[in-house]
């Protein structure tokens, strides 16, 4: 419920007006006219721990500032006022209780955040009064429409893709309004809709906070304010580096890194703790697709960053390219997320008598594994496979370059994996439709909840089976009366079988018609090696069956997914076999489909990406490139019994103008290394090994062939891990080495 000037708000449009219409008639209020125009004649307030004495206050201030997209709710007996800048087409929100000086401010960037945002404010500023009345502040978000749409929209696809869906078109309706208009009718449409009693004090944003130079370019009047939380009485300000509070830089990566952190999703970042007075600065994580795009745009020019990463460069602070250059230094540094969060943990600082802020002492600031080494000597190199490094470079190479993502013990590191598990009565739980009575009702042992193995394998395996095949038969029954009622109306026939591919395990890269058929099924058949990323996007209405194979264990023959796949089909079911990669590349999904077929059963094949593919183009991989590699051949590192064993191809494989990629090699690398050299492939070829490709939780290490398999064991990598050895791996950004051979091949096409 909004109140202006003491009175209930409402519009001439209807009884619940939109967020526009709402908006518009508050912006033209006279009261709110008014209050605009007495902000702006207050002075703007430059803040600086070296020049605190500006704001006469005696003793030292305690204050919080806050970056783009955090909050913070603060206690008026623990710190005097709140603060934010750089709203350009952002806006700052603050809300000042009366009754007691509790005071939350936030600077929203998004729509999508304030529903949830708003909620984070007042969770511990109303003590669930509805009944509450609360001041109101609204600062930034100038006239941002700007004809400059290409820069606003290359912007938000790097670092912000979930500020709207943008479209080209002259009649887009986000290119009319810009950012500022639908933040600020999302703003007051939600306060509109709530319980509480918001008097809105200040409205200077839109018009009101636009000024306009005489060839009609727009500038915000303010991009900043700060308010007191003793009186709840608003001022203009802006911020040097001083007075940011700490940990700057990991701040404003936050911002950026959030967009694509589902942890994050719709949520304001919390940065403070109310209760202790500490910044308390959640963890985020990052992908190597940050690391990607920093070592791409630093090497732009000062302006075209501005025009690139901005949305009003017109209208950004004069640091604003040095900040972004300092976020991406840092990317460089520590492409790692769990080496700024380790053990996700918050980054905690604590108040100086001084004014300043410090981690609390004894506070483990260590890291829980070996430091990554620098990047900072090959940042030089991009996507876009710059000039290669001088010889008077003070480069020097190292043997190896890992990432590692998960912690160095590798049990933590197999239950932190995002791949169903071997043997773990976990998947069995997450297939919901599990006879969940089974357990009191049988004399059937219960498998273990540890994801190691049982000796008894054989054991295992017939209790995990007993304990699905109750429902699997209750299933089948009802498919088949289901089928025969169709059959008396002439509907009978067989149902669909689909291969479906997942790709390498970002459920991102799935394929539209793949994400259309897994939402559609009434039953999933899925291996070890789709994510459970991928598996929550199943359809409520399906039923999972885990049939994953691992070495030494295979919760299914082959013979049994078969029958369970003809079985379902016949009885006129939507059966979708859910692979790993592509179902056609090392899945054997070449052989259920003959099987099937055999059977008169047709059989839809969805390609995915195979891990190849997909976890090469995460690294900034060419598998072929003109003039270093005219040829990619993919290897399995293992084969069936009674197969040719893979490592006898070696001879043919050892093709330095190749590409060789390896899939479930890591027992059979040191074997195939050793083969490789000795048929002729150079010892220094370049070689990379990719465990869990494109997921959060990857881990890798580039080393030379040489080398390679001595890195993996002592990275303590653990399958599913994917190699790539042929010199196209050195045109990778991420590559350590100061390849000069294909460097100069490169630069000489």
């Amino acid at each position: 419920m909004i109140f202006v000037d003491g009175l209930p708000f409402s519009t001439d449009s209807s009884a619940s007006p939109q967020g526009r219409d709402t908006l518009v008639a508050l912006l033209e209020h006279p009261a709110l006219v008014e209050a605009s125009n007495s902000f702006k004649a207050i002075p703007e307030r430059r803040f600086s721990v070296r020049e605190e004495s500006v704001l006469d206050t005696s003793p030292r201030s305690k204050w919080v500032y806050l970056f783009q997209r955090e909050y913070a709710t603060v206690d008026p007996a623990l710190v005097d006022f709140v603060g934010t800048d750089e709203a350009t087409t952002c806006i700052g929100v603050a809300i000042w209780n009366p009754r007691n000086g509790m005071t939350s401010v936030a600077h929203m960037d998004s729509p999508n955040i304030v529903d949830t945002g708003l909620s984070q404010m007042l969770s511990l500023l109303v003590d669930h009064n509805t009944d509450m009345e609360l001041d109101v502040h609204l600062v930034g978000g100038f006239e941002d429409v700007s004809t400059n749409v290409c820069s606003r929209i290359l912007y938000f696809v790097i670092d912000f893709p979930e500020h709207g869906n943008y479209n080209t078109g002259s009649e887009s309706q986000e290119n009319l309004d810009g950012y500022s208009f639908p933040l600020g009718a999302k703003i007051v449409e939600t306060l509109w809709k709530r319980p509480e009693k918001f008097h809105i004090r200040t409205l200077c944003i839109l018009g009101h906070n636009t000024r306009r130079d005489p060839e009609g370019n727009a500038y915000p009047n303010f991009n900043g304010f700060m308010i007191g939380t003793s009186t709840g009485s608003i001022t203009p300000a802006i911020f040097d580096k001083t007075s940011r509070c700490p940990d700057e830089v990991v701040r404003r990566i936050r911002v950026s890194v959030s967009y694509e952190d589902s942890s994050w999703k719709g949520k304001l970042l919390e940065t403070y703790d109310t209760q202790t007075d500490h910044f308390k600065i959640a963890p985020c994580c990052w992908t190597l697709q940050q690391l990607h795009f920093a070592l791409s745009l630093q090497h732009y020019s000062d302006s075209e960053i501005l025009l690139m990463c901005s949305t009003s460069p017109s209208a950004e602070n004069p640091d604003f390219v040095e900040n972004m250059r300092r976020q991406w230094d840092y990317l460089i540094k520590h492409p790692d997320w769990r080496e700024t969060f380790p053990m996700k943990q918050p980054r905690i600082f604590e108040r100086t008598a001084e004014g300043g802020w410090r981690k609390p002492q004894g506070a483990d600031t260590s890291i829980s594994r070996s430091r990554i080494q620098s990047l900072s000597a090959f940042s030089s190199s991009s996507t876009h496979f710059r000039k290669p490094h001088s010889s008077s470079s003070s480069f020097n190479p190292i043997s190896s370059l890992r990432f590692n993502f998960t912690s160095s013990n590798s049990s933590s590191s197999s239950s932190s994996s995002p791949f169903t598990e071997k043997a773990s009565i976990e998947r069995y739980q997450r297939d919901h439709w599990l006879y969940k009575n089974q357990h009191s009702e049988s004399d059937q042992p219960v498998p273990t909840t540890c994801c190691s193995l049982p000796p008894d394998f054989d054991s295992l395996r017939e209790n995990d089976i007993a304990l699905q095949l109750p429902e699997l038969r209750n299933l089948l029954q009802v498919l088949r009366e289901k089928r025969q009622t169709e059959g008396d109306r002439g509907g009978c026939g067989p149902g669909n079988v689909f291969l479906v591919g997942t790709g390498p395990g970002d459920p991102e890269l799935l394929t539209m018609k793949a994400y259309r058929v897994i939402q559609t099924a009434d039953l999933l058949l899925y291996d070890r090696l789709v994510s459970n990323d991928v598996l929550d996007l199943v359809g409520s209405g399906a039923r999972l069956l885990y049939v994953g194979k691992t070495a030494g264990y295979h919760s299914r023959t082959q013979e049994e997914i078969h029958e369970l796949l003809l079985s379902f089909a016949e009885a006129g079911a939507n059966v979708v076999r859910l692979k790993g990669g592509d179902p056609l590349v090392f899945g054997r999904g070449g052989e259920e489909m003959d099987f099937l077929r055999q059977q008169g059963i047709e059989v839809n094949v969805i390609p995915g990406i195979t891990a190849a593919s997909g976890i090469a183009a995460n690294l900034g991989i060419p598998l072929t490139h003109r003039g270093v590699a005219n040829s990619v051949r993919f290897l399995t590192g293992h084969s069936r019994k009674g197969g040719t064993d893979p490592l006898f191809v070696a001879e043919n494989a050892a093709d330095p103008d190749s590409t060789l990629v390896v899939y479930m090699g890591l027992s059979t690398l040191p074997s195939l290394a050793q083969k490789l050299v000795h048929h002729g492939l150079s010892p220094n070829t370049p070689a990379v090994a990719v465990e869990r490709g494109t997921t959060p939780q990857q881990r890798m290490v580039f080393a030379e062939l040489k080398d390679v398999a001595d890195e993996i064991v002592s990275a303590e990598l653990v399958s599913p891990t994917l190699i790539i050895i042929g010199k196209v791996v050195a045109l990778s950004p991420l590559w350590p080495y100061a390849s000069k051979e294909v460097s100069c091949l490169v630069e000489a096409l």
